[in-house]
C-alpha cells in the first residue's frame, strides 16, 4: 500500500510528518509512504498576524482541497492550528501521543527577562488583593533591572517595555496578566525564524510551544534561555502538543490510521475541540483550553478573556461523560462571563 501524505514544508511540520511515517511503517510494514509538500496561505503572509487574514483555517484549506481531490490520501496537522470545522467529506482518524503541553519563554542568555520577574501564582478573583500585592513587588524587581540598565549605559533601553514576540492574542492576554512590564509585539515566521529574531535583538523574549522546540531539538541551545510557564498560569490552546492525522471519510486508508491512534490523546483533543466549538473560538478569540486525564477521570481547565478580565473554569468528570463535561464548563464560564459584564 502507499500512502501519499500532504505536509508543509517548514522544518517543524516536516518533522511532525516523520513521526507519522515512523508510526505507520511499524504498524504497517510493508507500506509506503511519500511526502508532498504543499504550501499554504499562512505560509506564504508573512507580514499580517492571522486574525487579519482568515485565522486557523489559512494553514489546513491547501490540505483539504488536496485530499478531496484524490492528489493525497493524508494531511499532517498541528491539531491547534486546525478549524473548528473541516471541509466536507474528511475527518481527523488518526493523533499521535501528546508532547508537552505548556507554553516556553525564550530569551538570550544573561537577559534580564527571566521568568523569576512573572506571577507563579495564577490569577483568581478571590485572590485579587494579594495579586496586586505581589504585582507591586515584581515592579519594584523591575525598577530595580531599570537602575542596572542605567548603571550600564543603556538608559533609553531602561525606560521601555519587554518587548515579547507571541501573534496569539491567548497569550498575549495571559502575559499581559502576569507580567507588569511587557510589550507583546506580532511575530510571524517558523520557529528557527522567531529564533533567529530573538538573536538579533527585534525581541527581548519570544513565547512558543514547548513541542514544537522538543520536536526541532531547540531546548538546549547554549545561548538561550528557557522559561516554561506553568499550565495553570499559561493555559495552553486547544489541541497543542497533538499532531492530527486528517483523511477522507470511509476511506479504507483513514480506516487504517486507527491502529497508529493514541487513544488518550484522541479524548483530550476531542474534548478540547468540543469546548472550542461550544465558544465559536477561532484565532480572534483569547481562548485557552486543556484537560488532564487520570486512570478513570478527564480534567478540563478553560480560560477566557473578556475586556481585560481572564475568566477560568474547572471541572472534572468520569472519561466517558466528557462530552457532557465540556458543556457543562462551557455553560458555567458563560455564566462568569455574563456576571462579569453586568
Amino acid at each position: 500500500m502507499k500512502i501519499r501524505i500532504g505536509t508543509r514544508g517548514s522544518e517543524l511540520a516536516r518533522k511532525q510528518t516523520e513521526l507519522v511515517i515512523d508510526a505507520i511503517s511499524k504498524a504497517y510494514p510493508d507500506c509506503v509512504c511519500e511526502t508532498v509538500i504543499l504550501r499554504t496561505e499562512g505560509d506564504r503572509i508573512l507580514d499580517k498576524p492571522l486574525m487579519e487574514f482568515g485565522g486557523k483555517g489559512v494553514f489546513v484549506t491547501e490540505f483539504e482541497e488536496a485530499l478531496q481531490e484524490g492528489k493525497i490520501d493524508l494531511a499532517v496537522h498541528s491539531a491547534k492550528d486546525m478549524p473548528m470545522e473541516l471541509a466536507k467529506g474528511l475527518t481527523i482518524c488518526g493523533v499521535l501521543p501528546r508532547e508537552d503541553v505548556r507554553d516556553v519563554l525564550v530569551t538570550r542568555k544573561g537577559h534580564p527577562l527571566q521568568m523569576e520577574h512573572f506571577l507563579q501564582e495564577r490569577k483568581q478573583e478571590e485572590d485579587r488583593s494579594i495579586r496586586m500585592e505581589m504585582k507591586r513587588e515584581i515592579q519594584a524587581e523591575n525598577e530595580d533591572l531599570t537602575e542596572e540598565y542605567m548603571k550600564s549605559g543603556n538608559p533609553q533601553r531602561a525606560l521601555e517595555p519587554y518587548r515579547i514576540g507571541t501573534s496569539s492574542l491567548r497569550r498575549q492576554c495571559q502575559i499581559e496578566q502576569l507580567y507588569s512590564n511587557v510589550q507583546c509585539v506580532s511575530i510571524r515566521g517558523n520557529v528557527p525564524t522567531r529564533l533567529r529574531k530573538l538573536r538579533d535583538g527585534e525581541y527581548d523574549g519570544v513565547v512558543l510551544a514547548a513541542a514544537g522546540l522538543r520536536r526541532l531539538n531547540l531546548l538546549q541551545e547554549k545561548d538561550l534561555e528557557y522559561h516554561y510557564f506553568d499550565v495553570e498560569d499559561m493555559l495552553p490552546a486547544g489541541g497543542q502538543g497533538i499532531i492530527a492525522i486528517e483523511g477522507r471519510e470511509q476511506d479504507e486508508i483513514t480506516e487504517c490510521m486507527k491502529k497508529i491512534s493514541d487513544s488518550d490523546a484522541w479524548l483530550q483533543l476531542k474534548t478540547e475541540q468540543e469546548v472550542l466549538h461550544l465558544l465559536n473560538a477561532g484565532c480572534h478569540e483569547a481562548v485557552g483550553v486543556v484537560t488532564n486525564l487520570t486512570a478513570d477521570k478527564i480534567e478540563l481547565h478553560i480560560m477566557k478573556e473578556m475586556d481585560g478580565t481572564l475568566i477560568y473554569v474547572d471541572g472534572r468528570a468520569p472519561r466517558s461523560d466528557y462530552s457532557k463535561l465540556a458543556e457543562e464548563q462551557v455553560q458555567q464560564l458563560l455564566q462568569k462571563l455574563k456576571s462579569s459584564n453586568n
